[in-house]
């Protein structure tokens, strides 16, 4: 859901990203749309410790740059040094990912 009053929550079924995308449309929601650093704080704080990698609202834009599934500007940038980088061109949807501990 979308905004600060958003509520994150995990589910553990490993889907591609259109199945995930729909999956969340299903139950009248949508995938993390991160828009501010308070935001990705709180989507990282849901998954922390699982160990997992998890689907978000970021695809890659016509332009080349990663962009929410309605076309706007992802308005965060907390990103690891070089990501997101569309990886060997293979990597066109966004995931948060998350380390054990």
């Amino acid at each position: 859901m979308q905004g600060t009053h958003a509520k994150f929550t995990l589910h553990m079924d490993k889907l591609t990203f259109a199945d995930a995308k729909k999956s969340c449309e299903s139950i009248d929601a949508n995938l993390a749309f991160i828009d501010s650093d308070k935001e990705q704080a709180e989507v990282a704080e849901v998954v922390k410790g699982n160990g997992v990698s998890i689907w978000i609202d970021g695809v890659l834009g016509e332009d080349g740059f990663f962009v929410h599934t309605d076309g706007s500007c992802i308005e965060t940038d907390q990103w690891i040094d070089g990501q997101p980088d569309n990886w060997k061109n293979n990597e066109h949807c966004l995931t948060l990912q998350s380390q054990h501990g």
